[in-house]
């Protein structure tokens, strides 16, 4: 009888970590929001700004927290499509990315 005890700890502690890795693996969303995807191209690290293509609402361009000039496209889900060079660009460290109704980024 002493080993049901120590089997309702371990099971205790189970649930416990479980409980804690699914909140790391997803984070509470602010209340009024909801997630659409997660960025899936393994180059983008970090991205620092996103915007909708004004040629297809589908498409989002982003940009890398960094030093190379590249824009990253995806679906909403964030498959991502590929990426295109910014040729005769200085990229210190942009932080936001907006296109204007020409499309121009």
């Amino acid at each position: 009888m002493k080993l049901l005890p120590l089997v309702g700890m371990i099971l205790v502690v189970c649930a416990h970590l479980a409980s804690g890795a699914a909140a790391y693996l997803a984070p509470a969303l602010p209340e009024g929001t909801r997630m659409l995807g997660r960025i899936q191209a393994p180059s983008l690290k970090e991205s620092s700004g996103v915007v909708v293509s004004s040629r297809n609402p589908q498409i989002l361009w982003s940009h890398g927290d960094g030093r190379v000039p590249l824009l990253y496209s995806m679906e909403r889900n964030g498959k991502a499509l590929g990426s295109v060079s910014i040729a005769r660009v200085q990229l210190v460290d942009w932080e936001d990315l907006a296109s204007d109704r020409g499309g121009k980024f």
